[in-house]
């Protein structure tokens, strides 16, 4: 089904690939295979087999889908994609978020959980409960309100006058670094370390963790390094810790 220009179409079931070319609103739920948007959409709950595709802006209440791709803005009351979504500019989910794999470029926003297989977000990540995945990689900002929990998390941070703030952490391999223009610079952390800053209210608790610029009240690991430009309030620790210098530590301890 082809959709043209600017109008109203009645929800239903579609068993076919629906085009909307311009400004449509469904009036009900959706159901179709695949849904193309040229433009903008606007709906109530959509379920697809396939996928969606949206080159503009999209507008939902619950969003089902085998995959997603968005290149302008999306936002939904709620979102799962079975398997990949990929999205280039702005995504605002009101509450939760569940997706396979998945990939931003500019902002992510939820209201709720995160679940995912593994993501990479490149600009924003802002979650107000938890994030839980295999395997995530911020670069940019990041702001959870609740727990980071991955099997692998990895956030890295550029230049700014900045505050990360996460709630706490826990994972397996856990490393949060200084990043300038795809390369480490021990000379930038050194001179730019003060503006920028991820700051974990409770603590960090992992096998494998390696940190720069970040304050936390207690750090708790098998295998801990502190680098530049921490304030560390307590490390417990297993088998090795190293603090190197400009890093500052109230007290550490092996367990």
């Amino acid at each position: 089904m082809k959709i043209s220009g600017n109008g109203r179409v009645n929800g239903g079931v579609y068993n076919e690939e629906i085009f909307v070319s311009g400004s449509s609103v469904f009036e009900g739920d959706v159901s179709c295979t695949e849904l193309n948007v040229s433009g903008s959409v606007n709906t109530k709950n959509v379920k697809c087999e396939k996928e969606i595709n949206i080159s503009g802006s999209g507008k939902f209440e619950e969003v089902k889908t085998g995959k997603l791709s968005v290149s302008g803005s999306f936002s939904a009351d709620s979102l799962t994609v079975a398997k990949d979504m990929k999205t280039s500019g702005s995504c605002k989910v009101r509450k939760d978020l569940c997706a396979a794999n998945a990939q931003f470029s500019g902002s992510v926003q939820t209201g709720g959980n995160i679940k995912f297989g593994s993501a990479s977000v490149a600009g924003k990540l802002e979650c107000k409960k938890n994030v839980e995945a295999e395997d995530i990689t911020v670069t940019g900002r990041i702001y959870v309100d609740g727990l980071l929990n991955a099997e692998n998390v990895v956030i890295k941070f550029g230049y700014g006058a900045f505050t990360n703030r996460i709630n706490s952490i826990g994972g397996t391999n856990i490393k949060i670094v200084y990043y300038k223009d795809g390369k480490f610079d021990l000379r930038d952390v050194i001179f730019d370390h003060g503006n920028v800053m991820t700051k974990v209210e409770e603590s960090i608790e992992g096998d494998n963790i390696f940190l720069q610029n970040t304050e936390c009240p207690l750090v708790v690991g098998k295998n801990v390094t502190v680098s530049y430009g921490c304030k560390i309030g307590k490390i417990q620790y297993y088998d090795k810790c190293e603090i190197k210098e400009d890093a500052i530590v109230g007290k550490k301890e092996k367990i």
